[in-house]
């Protein structure tokens, strides 16, 4: 639980592998977006109260898929930001 004007600072990943384990399963019905999370946390903290920011773009998610870290890229390659690529979401909420 946060206290209040507590912060809580999250991060989830946006852009997933499927389990065909756990697909064929039980199904994936939930995928996270940042107007998903926005909308949620709104909810709870309040719209003032919410920031979320998707970070991305199509080679950080091949490179994601494939296996490839962070350090194997050029910053100019990690810091091009493509909303379509969603590969992770921030969110830092506070509590009033």
């Amino acid at each position: 639980m946060l206290k209040t004007n507590g912060v809580a600072l999250i991060t989830v990943a946006g852009l997933i592998q499927i389990s065909r384990y756990d697909y064929e399963r039980w199904g994936d019905y939930h995928r996270f977006t940042d107007m998903g999370i926005q909308k949620d946390f709104n909810r709870v903290f309040g719209e003032a109260n919410v920031m979320v920011q998707a970070y991305g773009n199509v080679l950080t998610a091949i490179a994601e898929l494939q296996g490839i870290s962070a350090e194997e890229l050029k910053p100019e390659e990690l810091s091009y930001q493509d909303n379509d690529y969603q590969v992770v979401i921030a969110i830092k909420a506070i509590k009033r």
